[in-house]
């Protein structure tokens, strides 16, 4: 099966910018927020633009998860 991967570190950047899709663009922000990879070559300003965002998202999401598992943990230790 050979798809077409923006965000293969062998491909070089096209005159065209492909398209991202959503599920694509939220797929690599998490994968970005965790570390797993690195920020993807090839994407035009408005992708760039548009993944650090939902990067930005994702590692707030993170924060806001671990935070609240913070406060329950205190919570429970004190006996509620």
């Amino acid at each position: 099966m050979t798809s077409h991967d923006p965000f293969s570190p062998s491909l070089a950047a096209p005159a065209e910018t492909p398209e991202l899709s959503e599920e694509t663009l939220s797929r690599c922000a998490r994968l970005l927020a965790t570390g797993e990879i690195d920020w993807p070559t090839g994407l035009s300003a408005e992708q760039q633009s548009a993944l650090m965002a939902e990067v930005r998202r994702c590692r707030r999401a993170r924060l806001v998860k671990f935070i609240a598992s913070l406060i329950a943990t205190d919570i429970a230790r004190e006996g509620g």
